[in-house]
């Protein structure tokens, strides 16, 4: 099976549509659109003023538009007669064909609303056609389950799993995958068709390559209306988007230092690009943290190295405090407070974790644990004890 090459990687953009509700657009952004695509858009927030406004009724012709529920509950109607409400996992697939009026309306007042809409771009010989609406009930999805991954098809075929939408004029291929990482996911593609992925969490490998860029989501300004008292922002070193992945994060340091607002820095050593010298023990990390305190970081956020001597090599090279990530779950807490103990010793000044916490058996005990040996000095045993690790 031969691998596919990545023509164009896109950024997402913000924007916002119907009467105000804010959203993320990437396939669109570009004036050249991607045959048949048109426009793709991610809509979710928690925040009801994101979304509360809706899609009132507007006319659509020639096009399909395909929405998929995360989470949240939307309420659709058109003037063709179709209904339906949609929750987290639903799917509708509508065909304006010569012409369609509908509605898409959020069916709650709070809470989270997530999901992405497609629009695809009908043959010209069905841009006549009748108006239809199909809804998807998330129970007729078929779902391919094993150890590595979970792959829910709504069109297309994967294994013995087929997606409840058939006998489509340009037979659609849409799967949402769940990958375990560092697992792979392999499905011939028909030659005759394009194909977009859309990455909603972590990073992936396309082809044996790793596309690591990352993309701005908000700004100073809007963090600070809604209440932080901080903003992150992540660099990846040796990735083809580097320079631009620099230059945002000057701009972020630059804005929060006018509004006094501290920034942590995320510098990785990743991407196809890396260059690490000889006898590096920190793999980069030094340089890594140098970048980020020249920028104009506050802190940052930075990687264990195994050893204590290797590890105060990077908090020299950067005279801003710096907290140990957790890396992959373990589970196993003597590990994990060893490392964080070592940490401290080396010079580090607290940790910026998530798996190793919120993956633990006993998320408040670790927690607590943590913050004893980072607060108060104590030694990997003594918060092993008080917490009954």
């Amino acid at each position: 099976m031969k691998n596919i090459e990545v023509s164009k990687i896109i950024d997402p953009i913000p924007a916002s549509d119907g009467a105000g509700v804010k959203l993320k657009r990437s396939i669109g952004v570009e004036p050249n659109y991607f045959d048949p695509f048109l426009m793709l858009d991610e809509f979710g927030s928690e925040n009801s003023e994101d979304y509360i406004a809706g899609f009132p009724a507007h006319p659509h012709r020639g096009i399909e538009t395909v929405t998929y529920m995360l989470a949240g509950e939307f309420e659709h109607k058109d003037s063709a007669g179709g209904k339906g409400r949609m929750t987290a996992g639903d799917v509708q697939w509508m065909k304006t064909g010569s012409g369609i009026i509908h509605s898409e309306m959020p069916a709650m007042k709070e809470g989270k609303l997530h999901g992405f809409q497609l629009w695809i771009n009908m043959p010209a010989k069905l841009k006549m056609s009748k108006p239809e609406y199909i809804y998807i009930d998330k129970y007729k999805m078929s779902i391919h389950k094993d150890e590595n991954k979970k792959i829910t098809v709504i069109a297309g075929k994967f294994e013995k799993a087929e997606g409840p939408i058939k006998g489509h004029n340009i037979e659609p291929t849409y799967f949402d995958v769940e990958l375990k990482k560092e697992k792979e996911f392999n499905f011939r593609l028909l030659s005759t068709h394009n194909t977009f992925i859309y990455s909603i969490y972590g990073e992936i490998k396309i082809g044996g390559k790793n596309h690591s860029n990352k993309v701005l989501v908000g700004d100073v300004d809007e963090a600070i209306m809604r209440g932080a008292v901080g903003v992150s922002c992540q660099v990846n070193i040796g990735s083809k988007k580097e320079s631009a992945m620099l230059e945002r994060m000057g701009h972020i340091t630059t804005e929060a230092y006018l509004n006094d607002v501290p920034v942590l820095g995320m510098i990785y050593v990743r991407g196809e690009n890396v260059n690490i010298m000889k006898n590096d023990p920190t793999n980069g990390y030094a340089h890594a943290a140098r970048i980020a305190f020249e920028l104009g970081c506050d802190t940052a956020k930075t990687v264990w190295t195994g050893d204590k001597d290797s590890f105060s090599k990077i908090c020299r090279a950067a005279p801003i405090p710096l907290l140990v990530a957790g890396g992959p779950s373990t589970g196993n807490s003597e590990d994990i407070l060893t490392m964080v103990r070592e940490s401290i010793e080396a010079g580090g000044s607290g940790v910026c974790m998530g798996r190793q916490i919120f993956a633990h058996q006993n998320v408040t005990a670790i927690s607590k644990a943590i913050g004893m040996i980072v607060h108060d000095n104590a030694t990997v045993k003594e918060a092993m004890d008080k917490y009954s690790l």
